[in-house]
């Protein structure tokens, strides 16, 4: 499955964008160094998974609990199914938790 994952995650290369917008909302640009109040606007059809999951990861990976809420059903499952593997690879899958309203 390692291959597999590899393969899907080679052509969900993150864009310049999703990563400074994970840069933002991680507060790569706060003057004391905390995660607070960090808001980012990604378009429709802009990479809003890539920049969620990918910000997961890291959060989970500072040894934080991560809950990625959704309105959607379908979404959240999608999204979960999409990055379970790298959150697998990285050893924090049970920090991730992806859940609807």
């Amino acid at each position: 499955w390692r291959i597999s994952a590899v393969h899907k995650w080679a052509r969900k290369m993150a864009h310049d964008s999703q990563i400074l917008a994970v840069l933002r909302l991680m507060g790569w640009d706060s003057t004391d160094g905390r995660c607070v109040n960090h808001m980012v606007q990604v378009p429709t059809g802009e990479g809003k998974s890539i920049v969620v999951g990918l910000t997961a990861c890291l959060n989970a990976l500072r040894d934080k609990e991560v809950h990625s809420v959704c309105y959607s059903p379908y979404l959240r499952s999608r999204d979960y199914d999409d990055f379970e593997p790298l959150f697998r690879e990285l050893g924090v899958h049970d920090k991730v938790k992806y859940e609807t309203f």
